[in-house]
């Protein structure tokens, strides 16, 4: 279902396993020669404000226009 979607998003409590689950996929997507041409892992848990978020998006997203890419977005709950 990953493949497709545009958005999936994993919700539940703090500990249960969220981030770990997508991480696992990603990478079974990836020893599966996944559709996707890139994979970014993007921390936002120091992330405060609007500012911190685009600086902490930026690097993922140059240059990525026009291909299929996973962006694992972590932490989003607190934004």
């Amino acid at each position: 279902e990953v493949v497709a979607r545009r958005l999936v998003t994993v919700v539940g409590p703090g500990g249960a396993g969220k981030t770990r689950l997508a991480v696992e996929v990603a990478t079974a997507l990836e020893a599966a020669g996944s559709p996707f041409e890139r994979v970014h892992f993007v921390p936002l848990a120091t992330c405060t404000g609007p500012q911190a978020l685009a600086d902490a998006l930026q690097a993922p997203v140059e240059g990525l226009a026009g291909r299929r890419v996973l962006l694992l977005a972590d932490n989003c709950e607190q934004l």
